[in-house]
């Protein structure tokens, strides 16, 4: 990313600074790199090593796609990463963006949020079952 100015990237590669939701991230990370890695882990534990559950869990699931919305956030503020990486997560944010309608167009923070408010809806409906 470093060798790449961010005046000529398109939108949809530009980091934007996030107010997280409440919860999301332990109010010790505080830098963006700590974020990303706290998002990575959570995005890997739930979309690589349980996967089998994804639809036992969806509260879980929707939740976690907010972490892997900001896990592409915070990759765009790393200047080691690597923009073919970078592409890959992209199309799998927009996959996952397209099952809750959300516009590839969208910004990152919007996307959060709708994540992260659904997954918390889905938990409360699920605990009531």
């Amino acid at each position: 990313m470093s060798d790449w100015p961010e005046e000529e990237r398109p939108s949809a590669f530009i980091h934007e600074k996030i107010d997280y939701p409440k919860g999301m991230f332990h109010e010790s990370l505080i830098k963006s790199k700590q974020k990303q890695g706290e998002a990575g882990k959570k995005v890997y534990a739930r979309f690589v090593k349980g996967k089998g559950q994804l639809n036992k869990y969806q509260h879980h699931m929707i939740r976690d796609m907010a972490y892997f919305e900001a896990l592409f956030n915070e990759m765009l503020n790393d200047k080691k990463a690597k923009v073919e990486t970078l592409e890959g997560l992209k199309k799998g944010r927009e996959a996952m963006r397209m099952s809750l309608n959300i516009s590839p167009k969208a910004k990152s923070s919007e996307a959060i949020l709708k994540f992260w408010a659904t997954g918390k809806m889905l938990h409360a409906a699920y605990k009531k079952k």
